[in-house]
Formats: structure tokens, sequence, C-alpha cells
């Protein structure tokens, strides 16, 4: 969702730089190869670099990223902390770089508001605790189960903060 969502917002060509999450984490991994993945082969990923979901460790990727690559058009993160510290870096080398992110938490929605961070992707945990609920229910009656239950993901923007408290 994050990629396809990015790539509508590029120009082919356009340089973009990952900020990981948690090395060895399948879920985080899935969702910087589902980026990569949704992104296409029109844009060029200049560097991606793990973060730790740490806000600190995102500041400096990104200061790192930055430097290395000043003309970097885009940032997606795995994580929103690492955002949050990438929105600091992009701010002190005051440059304009369209920011995505993944999971939509208050400050990442702020960011949005603000017109500082273009968009993020949100998860349900309420729906995940019902369904997840109602899976190991419907298992301990011995019903057939998915192996794999989508819980849904919504990207926020300026258009739908306010649905997600911005």
């Amino acid at each position: 969702l994050a990629g396809e969502f990015m790539a509508d917002q590029l120009e082919p060509g356009d340089t973009v730089a990952v900020l990981e999450g948690v090395a060895g984490a399948p879920s985080l991994q899935d969702r910087v190869d589902g980026f990569v993945e949704g992104l296409g082969d029109d844009f060029e990923i200049v560097a991606s670099l793990p973060t730790d979901c740490d806000q600190t460790k995102g500041l400096d990727a990104a200061q790192d990223i930055l430097t290395a690559n000043p003309d970097v058009t885009a940032i997606y993160g795995a994580c929103g902390p690492p955002i949050i510290g990438a929105l600091e870096a992009i701010a002190s080398a005051d440059k304009t770089i369209t920011v995505v992110g993944f999971d939509a938490g208050p400050d990442e929605v702020a960011a949005i508001v603000a017109g500082d961070q273009l968009a993020s992707v949100a998860q349900f945990p309420t729906r995940m605790g019902e369904m997840g609920a109602q899976a190991a229910l419907d298992a301990a009656n011995g019903e057939d189960v998915e192996p794999n239950i989508d819980t849904g993901t919504e990207m926020v923007t300026a258009d739908n903060a306010s649905e997600f408290g911005g």
C-alpha cells in the first residue's frame, strides 16, 4: 500500500531511501519488501538502513542518507518513530522530501496535519484483537482457521487525518 501510494506521488527516476525497522523481525521486513514491490521499478532506492524502530536511530540514519544522497526525493519508514527522527533531519537540512511512514501514531498524524509528512499506513489494533480472539476461539472449538487473517490497512493523509486523531 505504501509503495503504490508513494509511486503515485513521484516521477520516474526519483530516488528513494528506506528506513527499516528491527533487523530479523519478519513483520517489519515484510513492510520493507511490500513497499519495494509496490513502488515498482521506476525509482532508484539509494539507501536502506536499519533503525530498530527508534527515533534517534531514524534521525541518525536520515542524516547519513541526506549526507550521502543530498538530492534524495523521498523517504519511507517501516515504523513510526524513525520517521519522526527523519523529519527532524529533513527540517535541519532545510529540505523538502516526500515522507511516507507506517503506523500512523499520534506524532506521525500530527506531522501529516502540519504538512511535514505526506502519509502513513494505519493498522487497526482493535480489529486485530477482535479477529485474533475470534480465531483463537474458533481454533479451540476445532473449527478451521485461516493461516493469515487480513485486518486491513489504510493510508492516512491530510484528507482523512481527522479520523485518526489529527
